[in-house]
Formats: C-alpha cells, structure tokens, sequence
C-alpha cells in the first residue's frame, strides 16, 4: 500500500498527467469555440473527440486507482481544514469522472459516435 503521510509516486504521475490533459482539453475546446472557419472547427474538434477518449481512460485508471489506493491522512491544523480537503479532493475525482462521461453523452445525443484518429 503507501505511507499515509504522502502520496506514492504512480499518484503523483496521474495527478500532473491529468493535469496536462485538463489544460489540452480546456484549450482545445476555446480553440474550436473561437475557429474562423467550419473546417477548422471541424478539424479541432475531431482532435479534441479523439484525445478525449485517451483521457476518459485514463481518469477512469486515476478514480479506479485512488480508490484502491486510499487517500494519505488529511494534514490540515483544525478540524475544518481537514473536512474541507477531504470534501474538496472527493469533489474533484467526482467532476473529473462526470466531465469525461458527459462528453460522449453529448456525441450519443446528437446520433454521432465517438471517433478516435480515424481508427475506429
């Protein structure tokens, strides 16, 4: 298991990989939001759809791992402190999860399907 002061270094690995993926994502998404033209929308959309699925796996490995996991001890100096890091790192893991379910909802409801580089 881990220490219970600290976290392991595969938890350190998929909090800064998550990150990055956040950030392309959020980019990518302003980026087909503020495209001059359909064709590039179209193009950098396709790119987020597809990097998409890479992250939907991967914070599905992240939830899937902190749960099985566990959570290090909470450090805070009073009692609010330690309830609101508890709630706000619950919090975070749920509306990664939610984010990267209600993206494909969203391709589902519109009758298109999740396309990945073509691939499949």
């Amino acid at each position: 298991m881990m220490n219970q002061n600290r976290y392991s270094a595969i938890s350190t690995i998929n909090h800064w990989v998550t990150a990055l993926f956040v950030v392309v994502m959020l980019a990518l998404g302003y980026a087909v939001a503020a495209a001059p033209s359909e064709t590039i929308e179209d193009y950098v959309l396709g790119i987020h759809i597809s990097l998409g699925f890479f992250v939907f796996l991967f914070v599905t490995w992240r939830v899937i791992f902190r749960l099985y996991e566990g959570f290090p001890e909470n450090v805070g100096k009073t009692v609010w402190e330690r309830w609101i890091a508890y709630v706000v790192h619950r919090a975070i893991l749920f509306l990664l999860a939610l984010m990267v379910v209600t993206g494909p909802m969203y391709l589902f409801t519109e009758n298109e399907c999740v396309d990945v580089f073509n691939w499949f």
